[in-house]
């Protein structure tokens, strides 16, 4: 079995990789140093995010996604792991609310929070309540 990657997604890891090296590696090492970020700050590093397709990479381009493929968004979130793990949970965290909204939500919530939170113009974030159960979903 080869497990090596195509051209395409040598290029999709090099671009990855070029972004993390200009300009989120470099910001995390500040960030790092100053501690928690505000709002905005989130918002303006996960923009840098957006034109790769870290936030809405396998999401359907129907809702706004770029149909990547599973294993290129992984590429993608391994370089930005790389480069900044706990940006690398928060867009992942963005790419699941959109996610849902898209494949469970009314026409009315995805009109309201489906760009905005692929767009990173919506800082998301969502839970699980699971009465009489832990933390298995699939009870």
């Amino acid at each position: 079995m080869d497990f090596s990657l195509t051209e395409e997604q040598q290029m999709l890891k090099r671009a990855a990789r070029e972004l993390m090296e200009k300009e989120i590696i470099p910001a995390a090492a500040e960030q790092e140093r100053r501690g928690p970020m505000n709002k905005e700050e989130v918002r303006r590093t996960l923009k840098k995010l957006v034109p790769l397709g870290f936030l809405c990479g396998p999401l359907a381009e129907e809702h706004g996604g770029q149909g990547l493929n599973w294993l290129n968004w992984g590429i993608l979130l391994e370089e930005l792991g790389r480069g900044w793990a706990a940006m690398a949970n928060t867009a992942i965290i963005q790419f699941n609310f959109a996610h849902q909204i898209a494949h469970l939500g009314t026409a009315e919530q995805k009109k309201k929070y489906l760009q905005p939170s692929l767009q990173a113009d919506a800082i998301v974030s969502h839970s699980y309540s699971e009465p009489s159960s832990g933390s298995n979903l699939a009870r």
